[in-house]
């Protein structure tokens, strides 16, 4: 189905939250317009171990709380690092979650499979407690642009990621490049996840493909060809425009 025919779909029955892929990266989403949800990063052990005082103690670092990003079908919420159908997630991957019918549960994605690309996941929901509904207050008002700092902060990790692997091919040593390669697929989908439905998306999109194609000439150990498309990132990068910028 398309991405329009998935969200009348979900608003037909009734669906509350769902994992997809909308644009490259996997999410939890929600349709726009709806109630929305609370999407919390916790530590894995707190699937065996969800006593509320732990569940508080984890909520408190305010950089677990998922970023939102909505255009007009969907309200996104992107998962935690590695986040794209490409790499891979860092599975196990814990969250809480307050749906937008105020259920309240851990979500864990358990396994992550490149081919063909899905996920494995299990839900625990809790029962209904007056302290449980106080850890997760409704935002009616969700900020979703992304955060500038933290956006260029990922395009300086791409930039010395691509650096890294330009110096590792230059001396021999493929197996450091290839490495430096995925993390430059790994910070890219994060980037994409912030610049979504921006101007900026599909130039960011030609250099995740050239990180792509670049992984595969490694792998089939085509020199001429990887020298090629790493010059190509880094000529691609140095004439794109950031996200958030002028």
């Amino acid at each position: 189905m398309s991405e329009s025919q998935r969200v009348q779909w979900a608003r037909s029955v009734g669906v509350d939250v769902m994992l997809d892929d909308i644009g490259s990266s996997w999410n939890l989403v929600t349709p726009a317009g709806s109630q929305g949800l609370v999407a919390v990063h916790v530590d894995n052990r707190l699937w065996d171990r969800a006593s509320v005082r732990d569940l508080t103690r984890a909520l408190s670092k305010p950089t677990t709380r998922l970023t939102a990003r909505e255009n007009r079908l969907w309200r996104r919420y992107g998962l935690p690092d590695h986040g794209s159908r490409g790499v891979g997630l860092p599975c196990p991957v814990t969250l809480m979650v307050r749906t937008a019918k105020d259920k309240i549960g851990l979500l864990q994605i358990t396994s992550c499979v490149l081919e063909p690309q899905a996920i494995t996941f299990r839900w625990k929901l809790f029962r209904r407690t007056a302290d449980l509904r106080a850890l997760l207050p409704r935002h009616e008002a969700i900020t979703v642009a992304p955060d500038p700092e933290e956006t260029r902060a990922l395009i300086d990790r791409i930039e010395a990621a691509i650096i890294e692997a330009n110096t590792a091919w230059n001396q021999g040593d493929p197996a450091n490049a290839q490495t430096s390669i995925e993390s430059v697929l790994a910070l890219e989908a994060q980037c994409m996840a912030a610049v979504a439905d921006t101007d900026v998306e599909p130039m960011w999109r030609v250099i995740m493909d050239q990180a792509r194609s670049c992984r595969h000439a490694l792998q089939r150990g085509e020199s001429d060809e990887v020298a090629r498309l790493i010059a190509s990132l880094k000529e691609t990068l140095n004439r794109t425009d950031h996200p958030g910028g002028e």
